[in-house]
């Protein structure tokens, strides 16, 4: 059954004989009708199954809902073709010039990334396949020109890539931003058209490759 994620105040996890493990991560962006859209990643009580989600609030971001399903995976399917060992987690979500929602999301270790699209605000979702490149902590940003941006972090240094089309479906080889210590996790804003602003950490104490 979905998972409903709210406040305390409304439901008392702490009372369940089992419960997800449940972590919001990533991008909140309007959705239709006035709502808010963000991606939440868990793992099933059993701590099998691990699903990457959509929700979505309708009261402002008071309480949330499970609204589609981007991907599912269980053990088995982590050790075949491009879905590593932790399967889907920590996603950048991102609407389209055309409508539609784009998420390109982590799939462990040295894996590559997944991508899908959705056509009805989140509902529904494409198969997931893969990006073709790596790195942890995808953020998404739609640009002024209608270019897509995206920084990812390691295996390797924190680097920026494009997709010129607009549409997430391909990307220009990676431009590195930083190389040094640091978790390489990071995020990304326009400040003005063609000029962008990007943040990360560095600490004397991290990956190096």
């Amino acid at each position: 059954a979905p998972a409903q994620l709210s406040d305390f105040g409304t439901r008392e996890t702490s009372k369940l004989q089992m419960a997800p493990e449940v972590t919001p991560f990533g991008a909140i962006i309007d959705g239709r009708g006035g709502s808010l859209l963000t991606t939440v990643y868990y793992t099933e009580a059993d701590g099998l199954r691990k699903d990457l989600v959509l929700a979505r609030s309708r009261d402002g971001g008071q309480t949330w809902e499970e609204d589609g399903r981007v991907m599912s995976t269980m053990p088995r399917d982590r050790e075949n073709g491009w879905i590593g060992p932790e399967g889907p987690d920590e996603a950048g979500l991102v609407r389209l010039a055309d409508g539609r929602l784009f998420v390109l999301f982590w799939t462990g270790s040295d894996a590559y990334l997944g991508k899908s699209w959705s056509a009805d605000d989140g509902r529904t979702w494409s198969l997931p396949v893969s990006s073709g490149f790596k790195g942890v902590s995808p953020h998404l940003r739609l640009l002024s020109s209608g270019v897509i941006a995206c920084t990812t972090g390691r295996p390797g240094p924190l680097t920026a890539r494009f997709s010129l089309d607009g549409t997430g479906q391909n990307w220009t080889h990676a431009t590195e931003i930083f190389g040094g210590p640091g978790t390489r996790y990071s995020d990304l804003i326009e400040i003005e058209p063609g000029r962008l602003f990007v943040v990360y950490d560095t600490v004397p104490f991290g990956w190096h490759s």
